[in-house]
């Protein structure tokens, strides 16, 4: 008797297409919705936040050459060049004002709310990627980081490409997959050594996997690609030291998940630039329901593809252990909460699978419950907090223009304007260029203490003229504890009086006058 013959199918193929679903219309229309809502917030604020001293930083360096910009960058900044490397160029062509430079950081948001959407997609299915897109979406810190001249938004972007063509290599094993890996692993380490314990994350599940031969073939072609930089890397590193930084607190790590899994600003909960550190009641309460939700996602995640899964799980856990440790041992925070945007999307893979996960269970019993407990997460928890940060400017730090607008009504010709610190000096300038004399100081990162500065401030009072009658000045965090009164002390000693002190959000002008 003959019968039919038997296909055996591919394993490799198999795996491709669980992992890779067909589209369907909701799911195409769900997607044009959380981009275009995403675009939308992003242009929002894209001209009217106010630009603060990193970005006028980052302004100042594109406008060097690129030469110029990898020889010296060390000695000045904490970060790589991949960055300003790649502003230079794009401001070369679209032009060096504020909208035209941050609109880079908006083409890279973007593109982190699509990754974050196939990434999730491949792990957990087409309605967990529409979720975690919209989690991108939605996220404060997020629209944020797009809307400044900084590298945190590519570095998001980056994480995620990263970590996606990792997975892409682990299923393949190819060795081209592999090549092209150890390419996105480099440059994210060319945009951000935050994104250092990352690429460890990434490290340490190829280890558990054991794919030696992916680690050696991506971790030469990472190398090979970094090689220009390994001279100038030590420098870097160390052009920077943090003991400026805020004090650990308590509430970090509560507050760190937090921001990665609804945002801020939301019942006191911490902002980008600025939040009140507050150990508040509400905390708790904020945070259980999502770390529910990413517990039951993992679960959920862990059902289709636990490597992929623990690939997730790890490289949130991981790098925010990293930080947190070293935060403990220096006593203070090794990373500010923006610093670390790059992990948020990990968050919102796992709480988009748990919403998921939640809805799956609840639809049989009531389909209203389940709408009506959607709207009440993104109600609640989201939208106060995106609403808060677009529409109230006591959310925006670091307000220069306000600050420029109250130096331009007041200043005289004869004026002097003292900025302590001296980045602050090319953020006012892009809202008010001061036409008198102007003094910057800047404080010694490596000797942080009120001693190493008082030289500097008697030094700096030295240059005032008897003509100078009043000064001006433009006072920006950090700077070492006890120094901002020992340069008034130094200026009441040539015989200036003090007078009114605004703060602008972080920014401070002060008057002194003879």
């Amino acid at each position: 008797m003959t019968g039919q013959p038997v296909t055996r199918s591919d394993p490799k193929q198999e795996i491709e297409a669980r992992a890779a679903p067909r589209f369907q219309a909701w799911e195409v229309a769900a997607l044009a919705a959380v981009l275009l809502l995403a675009l939308s917030l992003r242009l929002e604020l894209l001209g009217t936040r106010t630009l603060w001293h990193d970005e006028a930083f980052s302004l100042v360096v594109a406008r060097r050459p690129v030469g110029y910009i990898w020889a010296n960058l060390p000695r000045v900044d904490p970060h790589p060049p991949g960055y300003y490397v790649m502003l230079r160029g794009w401001t070369r062509v679209f032009g060096e004002d504020v909208v035209s430079a941050r609109t880079l950081s908006v083409v890279w948001g973007m593109v982190a709310v699509g990754l974050a959407w196939g990434f999730a997609r491949q792990l957990g299915g087409p309605a967990v990627g529409g979720v975690a897109a919209a989690l991108v979406a939605l996220n404060p810190f997020q629209i944020y980081s797009a809307n400044e001249i900084r590298m945190y938004a590519p570095l998001t972007a980056v994480a995620l490409l990263s970590t996606w063509m990792l997975h892409r290599a682990d299923r393949r094993d190819g060795f081209l997959d592999w090549v092209l890996y150890g390419g996105c692993a480099a440059f994210l380490l060319y945009l951000s050594y935050y994104a250092g314990p990352l690429l460890v994350a990434h490290g340490a599940w190829m280890a558990f996997r054991r794919r030696w031969r992916g680690l050696l073939i991506g971790g030469s072609a990472g190398l090979v690609l970094y090689l220009p930089w390994l001279p100038a890397l030590s420098r870097s590193l160390v052009a920077n030291p943090i003991p400026y930084r805020d004090p650990m607190r308590p509430t970090y790590v509560l507050e760190l998940f937090a921001v990665h899994a609804f945002g801020g600003h939301l019942l006191g909960m911490p902002g980008y630039l600025r939040w009140p550190g507050l150990e508040g009641k509400y905390q708790p309460l904020l945070v259980f329901p999502f770390a529910v939700l990413a517990a039951a996602g993992v679960g959920e995640l862990g059902r289709r593809d636990r490597a992929g899964t623990l690939l997730v799980g790890v490289c949130w856990a991981l790098p925010v252990a990293v930080f947190v440790s070293a935060s403990l041992l220096l006593r203070r925070e090794a990373a500010y909460f923006y610093h670390l945007t790059h992990l948020q999307p990990f968050m919102a893979v796992a709480v988009g699978a748990g919403i998921i996960g939640l809805r799956e269970a609840v639809r049989r019993a009531s389909p209203f419950l389940v709408s009506a407990v959607a709207a009440t997460g993104v109600l609640w928890f989201l939208w106060p907090a995106v609403d808060n940060l677009q529409g109230n400017p006591t959310y925006q730090g670091y307000r220069y223009d306000l600050a420029a607008r109250h130096l331009r009504a007041h200043y005289r010709p004869t004026d002097v304007v003292v900025y302590y610190m001296g980045g602050a000096q090319a953020a006012l300038h892009l809202y008010f260029d001061p036409p008198g004399p102007e003094i910057t100081i800047d404080p010694d990162v490596r000797r942080w203490n009120r001693e190493a500065m008082r030289q500097r401030f008697r030094e700096a009072v030295q240059l005032l003229r008897p003509e100078h009658r009043r000064v001006w000045l433009v006072l920006v965090f950090p700077v070492p504890p006890g120094s901002v009164e020992d340069l008034v002390h130094e200026l009441e000693s040539r015989g200036y009086r003090r007078g009114p002190l605004h703060d602008f959000n972080g920014v401070r002008l002060g008057l002194l006058a003879r």
